[in-house]
């Protein structure tokens, strides 16, 4: 079960599916584990209700993992001690620092902000490849990029 994804339009649903079924990934529209998703029967919108949050706090933290993957490093994230939206990465490094002293006691603090860093430095894989497919509007180009940096090169 999984947030449903951003999703521009009617259309772009209907693609999504399309490809997912087509990919193999799914073998029709009933596989679909969103917790919200048309209904491939009737004109509604179905709510997973077996997985209906029964308190707010559940509810804050699916409202979190929706934030998170639509939005990533780059947007807004849900500050799970306030309720409220706050830049992503103030998000991340006040968790870190909640965490410092186990990270330290564990001897991974240094490694954990030293790969933060890269990643803030460079973005997450998913930025790359916007960045990547915005410079040449080719997936195949971004395809290429992945594989460079799979093999420890620089992003093109």
């Amino acid at each position: 079960m999984a947030p449903t994804p951003y999703l521009v339009n009617h259309d772009h649903y209907r693609r999504l599916i399309s490809q997912l079924i087509g990919s193999g990934v799914m073998l029709d529209e009933g596989m679909l584990c969103w917790y919200a998703r048309l209904s491939a029967r009737y004109p509604t919108v179905e709510l997973r209700i077996g997985d209906v949050c029964p308190t707010v706090d559940e509810a804050v933290l699916v409202g979190a993992h929706w934030r998170a993957a639509h939005d990533g490093l780059e947007g807004s994230a849900v500050d799970l001690t306030t309720g409220e939206l706050r830049p992503a990465w103030d998000v991340l490094y006040q968790l870190v620092g909640r965490l410092g002293p186990a990270l330290e006691r564990h001897g991974d603090h240094t490694e954990v902000t030293s790969l933060l860093e890269t990643l803030r430095q460079h973005g997450t894989s998913a930025a790359r490849q916007r960045s990547a497919y915005a410079r040449t509007g080719r997936v195949e180009d971004v395809v290429a990029d992945v594989a460079r940096q799979t093999r420890g090169e620089a992003p093109g």
